[in-house]
């Protein structure tokens, strides 16, 4: 698993370096970076909350899956 998934972060790093103007790959690569970053900080901490005040993960699971669709059209365009 981790060997995909490391595959799949180079695979975003080369992409943005493809796609990115050339004066503007930095900006853009640590843009990416930071979100991924926080991709993988806030939800465990949101996840983590829901079930402290809840007793079960259901309600943010649903929420995340919302969030994911919601934002899927906006990212394809």
């Amino acid at each position: 698993m981790a060997a995909a998934l490391g595959a799949g972060s180079g695979a975003t790093f080369a992409l943005v370096a493809l796609l990115a103007p050339a004066n503007k790959v930095g900006s853009v690569t640590g843009v990416v970076g930071a979100a991924g970053g926080l991709g993988g900080f806030v939800p465990p901490l949101l996840m983590g909350f829901v079930y402290g005040r809840y007793g079960t993960y259901a309600l943010g699971r649903s929420r995340s899956g919302s969030a994911v669709c919601s934002g899927s059209p906006r990212a394809a365009t």
